[in-house]
């Protein structure tokens, strides 16, 4: 997508874009994405646009609230004086007017998920003026983490030497525990990981801060499978062949390493008598994953079971926006999503469904959903992913 509107801004120019361009990036927003690079990028064109005065552009309160997130913030940053003289103006500042700045911090950054370089600079301030209260506990460990050299060339090779590679490292925890579904699947090569990834920082930070911890001072974790201790070095390479490059921190580090787990979780369970995932699951991601089971493609034959589905899962991408065919348009907003979440009517969604994991103690009354929902979903499948699969 980002690549169109640069074809497009190239022919046609920003102003003639500018309307389009504001609604893109509101709907990338408010899936609460980790990396915002490019989205920032967009923000500042949207400003260029809005304060060039060679273009005759009209009120847009949207494109405004978006550059004035970046760019102006707070009262104290309001006309974008530049993060110098923002530091001499907090230093001015009594409690009742850095409250107030903090205040309007929270408020931009619930509204759009992004913080300002103006954000830091307070931070900064009330590190060295006004408390000692502001980083939890639980992260100095990571702050004083003493990285391999390995992982610490990794960082500079992907992310420059603009910062040391434990503050990039750092910058990417505060960014996952935050944002937890923001972690692109697209450019993370393996969604397990993407996955776990994502559960972890919303249900279980600590055990996510462990295995980085591992990872980035020992190039090595450890995950218990089936009673057995799984270490992640020494073993073959899983589905990531190559280092990922374009993808945040945390993921950069991480993901070798938790592929390469799950592929030999995958080996240890590949001559069973049914899908993999059904002793995997639980065991890598933690007992969120409930131990009942239902695979609708034969793991012998390949071929399609009948459609018993009464439950569905998240599962991570970059842009949850997608186009699954037949009419099938996942929602990001306006139907009660909460931020990083998309939706579709149930009928939909479990046409899409290969497995999946549910409570054996809380099955529900299954002979409620109507015979004619369950021929709708499998005749979706049959016509779409599963069309190949139909004897």
């Amino acid at each position: 997508m980002q690549s169109l509107y640069q074809y497009l801004v190239d022919h046609l120019g920003y102003a003639d874009l500018l309307d389009s361009l504001v609604l893109e990036v509101w709907r990338l927003l408010d899936q609460r994405p980790v990396q915002v690079d490019s989205i920032r990028e967009m923000i500042g064109q949207i400003a260029s646009c809005l304060f060039d005065p060679t273009l005759d552009m009209s009120v847009n309160k949207s494109a405004s609230r978006l550059v004035n997130s970046l760019f102006a913030p707070t009262p104290g940053s309001k006309e974008d004086p530049g993060v110098q003289v923002y530091r001499q103006r907090l230093g001015d500042m009594g409690d009742s007017d850095l409250t107030q700045e903090a205040k309007c911090f929270a408020n931009i950054m619930h509204d759009t998920g992004l913080a300002s370089p103006y954000h830091a600079v307070l931070i900064r301030h009330l590190r060295e003026h006004k408390t000692d209260d502001l980083i939890p506990d639980a992260l100095w460990r990571q702050i004083h983490l003493n990285l391999s050299e390995e992982n610490r060339e990794l960082l500079r090779m992907v992310f420059g030497e603009a910062k040391p590679p434990r503050v990039f490292l750092l910058a990417g925890v505060l960014n996952l525990l935050g944002q937890p579904l923001g972690v692109g699947q697209g450019n993370n090569p393996s969604c397990q990981s993407a996955i776990g990834l994502s559960l972890w920082a919303d249900h279980e930070a600590d055990y996510l801060l462990q295995i980085l911890a591992w990872a980035a001072r020992d190039n090595e974790i450890l995950i218990r499978f089936e009673g057995n201790e799984v270490s992640s070095k020494n073993l073959k390479l899983g589905l990531v062949t190559e280092t990922p490059v374009d993808v945040d921190p945390v993921s950069l580090i991480l993901i070798p390493h938790l592929d390469r787990i799950y592929g030999e979780m995958w080996r240890r369970c590949s001559e069973r008598d049914d899908d993999a995932h059904r002793w995997i699951n639980p065991e890598f991601y933690g007992w969120w994953v409930n131990h009942g089971f239902l695979a609708v493609t034969d793991v012998k034959t390949g071929e399609i079971n009948d459609y018993e589905m009464r439950v569905y899962f998240f599962n991570p991408n970059n842009d949850s926006g997608q186009d699954w065919g037949q009419g099938v348009n996942c929602s990001t907003q306006g139907n009660g999503e909460i931020r990083g979440e998309a939706s579709l009517p149930i009928a939909e969604f479990a046409s899409r469904l290969c497995a999946f994991h549910f409570d054996t103690l809380e099955l529900g009354d299954v002979d409620a959903v109507p015979a004619d929902e369950i021929a709708r979903v499998a005749d979706m499948a049959f016509g779409s992913w599963a069309a190949n699969d139909t004897d």
